[in-house]
């Protein structure tokens, strides 16, 4: 009898311990942001799927607009390892180069089709550079494209992505037509546990520089939303771009992301994805 009374006592307290336990991580899931059935799934997958890392975003510098040939301080307190993503806007001028960076292949840029025009005076051009931080000079030092330069670099954990093949293999690059209503077409991610970056440009006219040019963004499937950061330009022919990261869970479709505009603009886009470690 004793020793019956002994172990109920032991499955009882066990059973305690489970559910306060069980209790305290619901409680946690609306810190989280888990406050739909899919977050509480993916929350739970945070705190339970071990050996599996989203990239987590170190830090971001401001945009800078210039013309010439464009230069900026690297993200705040970088470490050398990080990755980084620098993102560019421009107009109907050549494509942007640095030392010691490489353009993100398979798509990484997109032409807007007035582009072609003679002359190109509503022309929107986006594209995306990258390299590991070495800790030592990681700045950078674009060329002059011809018009205005409208940019931005942002910074990626080390061992927070996988170093060997840090990108998705597909990069959805589209256009649209003059328009407020903005719509940017993802593509079918290959791996879980990805930051998906999206990136959107726009051909604004010299007059035009406003701080509300995007407004109501959804992010298709993707959730947790980190970098929402945007810039207009009256250099050159003007020029506005939209940078946004948020994270998508499981291998598979990121959706489409769209925002309403304040200004009716040609557009480009370009949706790529940071694999997580």
């Amino acid at each position: 009898m004793f020793r019956r009374t002994r172990a109920l006592r032991a499955y009882a307290l066990a059973h305690s311990a489970s559910l306060t336990i069980t209790l305290a991580l619901l409680l946690a899931l609306p810190l989280m942001g888990a406050s739909t059935p899919r977050g509480i799934r993916d929350s739970l997958r945070q705190l339970f799927d071990w050996g599996t890392t989203y990239p987590v975003v170190r830090s971001v510098s401001f945009f800078t607009a210039t013309v010439g040939s464009p230069s900026s301080f690297s993200p705040f307190e970088l470490v050398a390892g990080d990755l980084l993503v620098t993102v560019v806007e421009t107009a109907n001028g050549a494509e942007p180069a640095a030392t010691g960076w490489t353009a993100l292949p398979d798509g990484s840029s997109a032409t807007g089709a007035d582009c072609v025009a003679t002359p190109a005076t509503t022309c929107a051009r986006v594209f995306v550079l990258y390299r590991v931080a070495d800790g030592v000079d990681d700045t950078i030092s674009l060329n002059d494209t011809g018009d205005h330069t409208n940019y931005a670099t942002f910074a990626v954990m080390k061992d927070t992505f996988d170093p060997v093949t840090p990108f998705d293999t597909t990069v959805a690059a589209t256009s649209q037509v003059a328009g407020t209503a903005v719509s940017i077409t993802g593509f079918t991610a290959d791996r879980p546990h990805s930051m998906i970056v999206v990136l959107s440009g726009a051909a604004l006219p010299d007059a035009t520089t406003t701080s509300t040019e995007w407004s109501a963004i959804t992010y298709g499937n993707t959730l947790f939303p980190a970098i929402r950061l945007h810039n207009t330009s009256v250099q050159g022919l003007g020029g506005g771009i939209l940078l946004l990261t948020s994270l998508l869970s499981e291998a598979g479709p990121t959706g489409t992301f769209t925002a309403t505009a304040a200004t009716s603009s040609v557009r480009v886009h370009v949706v790529f994805a940071i694999h997580g470690a």
